[in-house]
């Protein structure tokens, strides 16, 4: 039984109680806060008590033996996904980017216009549910968005200009 394995050095304490009891405090804590059933003290004295319920069966020691022989590959493969998954994430987010910049424009003239009537859209929202932060957010994202749409037009005044002379 794991309690009765409390009484031994501290590596074995750490493997054997602690180790299993973070990993299972960790699931099911996380599983609670993504349900958003209780408030986060709730959450926390329910994962404590089912950790602490589950030490003296045998899935602790099962728990350690499995984590101990697969703990450094899980952690590596782990790793490997969140690498590629997270390199993957920002060169979309700057292939965006760069395509924003690259369009000419007339065409980025009315994508912000698009953007901007969402924006406006997400105002409408959080002034309907009365959440003031939300709508000051978006009242200063739809300003740096007019900001922008008002510098393309001057752009494209001046195209205009300088065609007009050739």
């Amino acid at each position: 039984m794991a309690l009765t394995e409390i009484s031994g050095s501290f590596s074995q304490n750490f493997y054997y109680f602690f180790l299993p009891f973070i990993f299972i405090f960790a699931i099911f804590y996380g599983i609670l806060s993504i349900a958003k059933v209780f408030s986060k003290r709730v959450n926390l004295i329910i994962s404590i008590l089912i950790s602490l319920s589950l030490a003296p069966t045998e899935f602790y020691p099962f728990l350690t033996n499995y984590l101990l022989r697969l703990g450094a590959w899980v952690t590596i493969i782990a790793f490997g996904i969140l690498f590629i998954v997270g390199v993957s994430l920002v060169t979309v987010r700057k292939g965006k980017e760069i395509y924003r910049k690259t369009l000419n424009p007339s065409e980025r003239l009315k994508q912000i216009e698009k953007e901007i009537k969402k924006v406006d859209e997400k105002i409408w929202k959080a002034r309907q549910r009365g959440n003031v932060k939300e709508e000051e957010k978006n009242w200063l994202e739809r300003e740096r968005l007019e900001r922008e749409r008002l510098l393309l037009m001057r752009e494209i005044e001046r195209e205009v200009k300088l065609r007009k002379r050739f």
